[in-house]
């Protein structure tokens, strides 16, 4: 059986985990990607991928440092200046680039698409195989394959919320599946999506949320937010009862109400974080260490934040990994949870606080919402939160 040796290998090669072998191979680490899939990303299709993320600020200057920015394709990209969360007839909380400085709060890119161009600047092949196992040896990792036995320094597992490393080595995780699951739909607007501005309306009575989300052209994402027997229903109907169904929950929301519907898949929505990122040899980064309610869709970009610390702690060695002890990783461990548990515990403020029907509450986070426009300040600590200003 072939024997390989590298510093470091990477199972998962999403867009946290090509970003992270950007980083790690420019900063002189001998990296080795494993995933499952190829990416297969067509830069030339006609229409956007299902699967979309929001980037923050603070996520574009990272992957701009690393070339990656750069290499997307720039007339599939949508920037939004605007952002604003209301509650079903009552007054809402409008945010702007503007109330900070910025020409932009961020960038709508599909997955697949930033995944490509990561790859692409990461410029080493992915080796495409299933694991078969992964063993702990004297000086790190021994990850099995059909017909390969790898070696490393250093296993970073960037393989998604059902990570297969995390799960084959059994370990802890805490959190819950939330009562709600969510449904996207892709559609084509009569005209080019309406300007730069994304937002969320929630519906208290129904325990339900829509969300708009402008893409390219004229493309854009309709999310809706609700229990999953009630989206499961949504999904099983044909594609023109989907469309009548979107028309008639963004009736008031999208300026004609004519789109032409693309396509639509719906998951359940889980909150977990694992009780250790970072083990001397092994750490987890992304959705592999931490998921949250993707309301506010910062997700990837708690992802990107894991990747970016993870690249400039690991630079301190100087591409010496003999030190990996738990006590060198603990200032790393210690950023990443403070972050990671403050926009966890964030959106689930956000989830709970418009899904309870306590009288005092509603009266409570009405006049919070509405005051908040009044409250430039902290709006503005808010915005700069979203966009990762503090994490620099």
């Amino acid at each position: 059986m072939e024997k390989n040796d590298y510093d470091i290998v990477i199972v998962g090669a999403g867009m946290v985990g090509a970003s992270l072998a950007c980083g790690l191979i420019q900063a002189g680490f001998n990296c080795l990607v494993i995933d499952k899939q190829p990416c297969q990303f067509d830069v030339q299709s006609t229409t956007p991928d299902l699967r979309v993320s929001s980037i923050s600020l603070s996520s574009i200057q990272w992957l701009n440092d690393l070339g990656i920015w750069q290499a997307l394709e720039p007339t599939r990209l949508k920037n939004f200046n605007q952002l604003s969360m209301q509650e079903k007839q009552h007054s809402g909380c409008q945010f702007s680039a503007s109330d900070i400085n910025r020409d932009k709060l961020g960038c709508f890119v599909e997955n697949q698409h930033l995944q490509h161009a990561a790859l692409q600047q990461f410029a080493q092949p992915v080796y495409v195989t299933n694991i078969t196992q992964v063993t702990k040896n004297e000086s790190g990792w021994t990850v099995h394959t059909s017909d390969k036995q790898i070696n490393c320094q250093l296993l970073i597992a960037a393989d998604g919320a059902q990570s297969q490393i995390r799960r084959s080595l059994n370990l802890p995780i805490s959190g819950w599946q939330y009562n709600q699951a969510c449904y996207c739909a892709n559609v084509k607007l009569q005209q080019n999506s309406s300007g730069q501005h994304t937002w969320q309306v929630f519906d208290n009575h129904k325990a339900q949320a829509i969300a708009y989300l402008p893409l390219y052209g004229q493309y854009a994402t309709l999310i809706i937010y609700d229990r999953p027997a009630q989206l499961r229903q949504l999904s099983q109907l044909n594609q023109a009862q989907q469309h009548k169904y979107l028309s008639e929950a963004f009736a008031k929301y999208l300026p004609d109400n004519k789109f032409e519907f693309i396509s639509s898949a719906s998951f359940p929505l889980q909150k977990m974080t694992t009780a250790n990122i970072a083990d001397e040899s092994l750490i987890l980064i992304g959705d592999a260490a931490h998921t949250i309610h993707p309301l506010a869709g910062q997700g990837v970009n708690l992802g990107i934040r894991d990747a970016q610390l993870l690249v400039n702690h690991l630079s301190s060695l100087q591409g010496d990994l003999s030190g990996l002890t738990n006590e060198f990783w603990q200032p790393f461990q210690l950023k990443r949870k403070i972050d990671i548990n403050s926009m966890s515990y964030l959106m689930d403020l956000i989830y709970f606080g418009y899904s309870s029907q306590s009288p005092i509450l509603k009266g409570i986070r009405r006049t919070m919402v509405s005051s908040l426009n009044q409250m430039t300040n902290l709006k503005s600590l808010i915005l700069k939160a979203a966009i990762g200003e503090y994490q620099n």
